[in-house]
């Protein structure tokens, strides 16, 4: 049951993410940009272009935020390998997001 949900929040935030959906990210959580902080390169070096990343230091002390949609599925989000989140249709995007969940051979895009 927990898989099904998290395919249905990661479809989505796919979306969302992908401006196909009506509803848009919450001022919070934005798309990340290297901005060259004092981040450390490792932290750095594993975001990209669509990692999501939230401003708010409240959803992460306060519990009642925790399964909060936006920041459950961030995480899983960004685990997601690039070449499946780049995925710009959303049917093929699902495709492979089943693809990958299941442990199968991504297919072509």
């Amino acid at each position: 049951m927990l898989q099904k949900f998290s395919y249905n929040d990661l479809s989505l935030i796919h979306k969302i993410t992908h401006h196909t959906s009506p509803i848009n990210l919450p001022s919070f959580i934005h798309l990340y940009i290297n901005d060259n902080t004092a981040m450390s390169s490792r932290l750095k070096s594993s975001k990209d272009h669509l990692t999501l990343v939230s401003d708010s230091k409240v959803l992460h002390v306060i519990d009642c935020f925790k399964y909060n949609f936006f920041n459950r599925t961030l995480i899983t989000w960004n685990t997601l390998p690039l070449t499946i989140r780049e995925i710009t249709k959303h049917g093929t995007f699902l495709v492979n997001l089943k693809t990958h969940k299941y442990g199968h051979h991504m297919l072509p895009i």
